[in-house]
């Protein structure tokens, strides 16, 4: 089973379906079998040229697709999946966002793959001439632009739909936030009663005092 995530202007042309779960072996047998495949294939039957695949978010066109079963491309799935949720879930993502996000993808893997070898060398530092190693200073270029790619994505977890739970939720925080005002507006209703009170007092006292 193949599932394919299309972006908003492909998703228009498909009837407004952005999500497509296929009896599929292969990544072009699950493509072909999508009802915008015209779109995606020309007429040779080759993928078109501004078409992007990706495979849980490394370019399947790049020639190092990794091996799904693999450690790496397993936590890079989970990465992105959680990168989506939080962004809302992939029904509200936009073709942009899903772009940065496919970025961020193949940028970690890059540093993730240069902290593997980072890691192995004996120092990070050449001590002959009292610096950093070149795949070093690399490294910071790759988590810097991984940074600004997420820094343009937004760190903040947005909202995602929940349903009945998320409205039951929200129907409960209303609930206390309108029992709280009427506990405040009877504290203040019996503060000025409490004060006229007084003040009535204040003025018979001299009165009382006449009387006596």
């Amino acid at each position: 089973m193949a599932v394919v995530l299309l972006p908003a202007v492909l998703a228009a042309e498909a009837g407004g379906q952005k999500r497509f779960e296929l009896d599929a072996r292969t990544v072009g047998d699950a493509l072909r079998g999508l009802p915008v495949r015209n779109l995606l294939f020309d007429e040779t039957g080759e993928l078109r040229r501004l078409v992007n695949v990706y495979v849980d978010g490394v370019d399947a066109r790049g020639g190092r697709l990794l091996d799904g079963r693999s450690t790496m491309a397993k936590a890079l799935s989970a990465w992105r999946a959680e990168l989506v949720r939080d962004l809302g879930g992939a029904d509200v993502v936009s073709t942009q966002e899903l772009a940065l996000v496919d970025l961020a993808v193949r940028t970690k893997l890059l540093v993730d793959s240069v902290d593997t070898y980072v890691l192995s060398m004996e120092s990070a530092v050449n001590k002959k001439r009292r610096c950093l190693w070149p795949v070093v200073r690399e490294r910071q270029a790759l988590a810097a632009q991984l940074q600004s790619i997420l820094r343009d994505l937004g760190l903040r977890r947005r909202a995602v739909d929940g349903g009945d739970a998320t409205r039951a939720l929200l129907e409960v925080k209303r609930l206390r936030e309108a029992a709280a005002e009427t506990a405040r507006d009877a504290a203040g209703a019996d503060g000025s009663r409490r004060t006229a009170e007084s003040s009535e007092g204040c003025r018979l006292a001299p009165g009382r005092v006449g009387a006596a």
